[in-house]
C-alpha cells in the first residue's frame, strides 16, 4: 500500500465544489436583493395609501384644507396652513421617509374640507429600475379615493 492512496478528497474536486457553491450563493444573493426591491417598494406604495387615507379623514373630521406632498423625493408629508397665510406650513402628523424616489403628477394633492381630493393626480416611483414581480408600485388619486395600482407606460392602472 502506497503513502499516496489515502482516502481523501483532491485538490481538483475541493476547487469544483467550491465554484458550484460560489455560483449557487450569487444567484440566490439576486434572487434575494430583487425580493428585498419588491418588498420595499410595496412597503412605500401602502405607507402613501395610509397616509392619503388618514390626511384625508384628518380634512373631514377637521373641516381644514390639507395638502399632501413629497419633500426631496423621499419624503412624504401632510400639512394645513395652520396660520391662515395661504401656505400650508404645519404637519398633520410625522412625515414619512420611503425608501425609493417617489412623485406626484401634479406636484402636491389637495384634500379641501369636505375629505375631497381638489386636485388628482398620481404618486409614482422615479427610478429607473424596474421590479416585474411587484404588483403595485404607484397610487392613482381620483376625487374620492386613493387606489393602488401597478405603474405602465405612463399610467397607473389600478
Amino acid at each position: 500500500m502506497s503513502i499516496f492512496s489515502s482516502r481523501g478528497f483532491t485538490m481538483v474536486e475541493l476547487m469544483v465544489v467550491i465554484v458550484l457553491v460560489s455560483i449557487m450563493a450569487a444567484f440566490s444573493l439576486w434572487g434575494y436583493q430583487a425580493l428585498h426591491q419588491s418588498a420595499s417598494i410595496k412597503e412605500d406604495v401602502n405607507k402613501i395609501g395610509t397616509m392619503l387615507k388618514s390626511a384625508r379623514n384628518w380634512a373631514f373630521t377637521r373641516k381644514q384644507e390639507v395638502t399632501v406632498d413629497i419633500n426631496g423625493n423621499t419624503t412624504l408629508r401632510a400639512r394645513y396652513d395652520s396660520d391662515g397665510d395661504g401656505t400650508a406650513d404645519t404637519n398633520i402628523m410625522p412625515a414619512i421617509s420611503l425608501s425609493e424616489g417617489y412623485a406626484i403628477n401634479t406636484g402636491s394633492l389637495v384634500i379641501n374640507q369636505r375629505g375631497l381630493y381638489s386636485t388628482t393626480g398620481t404618486v409614482y416611483r422615479t427610478a429607473s429600475s424596474t421590479t416585474a414581480s411587484g404588483k403595485q408600485d404607484c397610487v392613482v388619486v381620483s376625487l374620492a379615493r386613493a387606489i393602488l395600482g401597478k405603474y405602465q407606460s405612463g399610467n397607473c392602472n389600478p
